[in-house]
């Protein structure tokens, strides 16, 4: 299966569904790293004027909402542990993925996926905020690994893990089996 746009050729399985997010996370990291100290009620006032808050309007099916969100926490972690030399870059990823996280209309769904490839940038953010004392960013990062966080050995791809979306698709209707969404995901969460 291909899909034909313009004059690109992309293999169905290359789209993903939260392709364009990079970029928006590119301007908000951008903007971040203008002002003079990133807290994260200055990054809050950038997140709302980005609209970042209405990245879910308009999404009605619960397959796309729960891969949306996925794909979105994925991208995001990778501003937070991409390039721990430039600490400020890491701290808007850390408060990227927190307010995905708390944004996402399935609360508990989408998680941040840590390897140990992870584990030396998120303790430089911690090692630096502590030394910094900066309490928002400490409250934060230890609010994402005991709340939202799972751990794992590997890199998982990109995209919804195939149970959950098989599942989602054979009942579109949504709401009613919402319920058994989180059971889903606590059974395939837990790997």
């Amino acid at each position: 299966w291909c899909i034909v746009l313009g004059f690109a050729h992309l293999q169905l399985y290359q789209v993903h569904i939260a392709d364009g997010f990079s970029s928006d996370c590119d301007d908000i990291v951008h903007r971040c790293m203008q002002l003079k100290t990133l807290d994260f009620q200055e990054f809050s006032k950038i997140w709302k004027a980005m609209n970042f808050d209405l990245l879910y309007q308009g999404r009605s099916s619960s397959a796309e909402i729960a891969e949306l969100s996925e794909e979105m926490i994925q991208i995001a972690k990778y501003y937070m542990v991409k390039n721990t030399s430039y600490y400020e870059e890491s701290i808007a990823g850390l408060f990227i993925v927190y307010s995905l996280l708390n944004l996402q209309p399935f609360s508990g769904f989408a998680c941040l996926r840590i390897t140990p490839n992870d584990v030396n940038a998120i303790n430089r953010i911690e090692l630096v905020a502590r030394r910094e004392r900066r309490l928002d960013i400490l409250y934060i990062l230890g609010e994402v690994l005991v709340k939202w966080t799972q751990y794992h050995v590997t890199e998982r791809p990109r995209g919804m893990e195939l149970v959950i979306r098989k599942y989602l698709e054979a009942n579109r209707n949504g709401v009613r089996h919402l319920s058994r969404v989180g059971s889903i995901a606590n059974r395939c969460g837990n790997t």
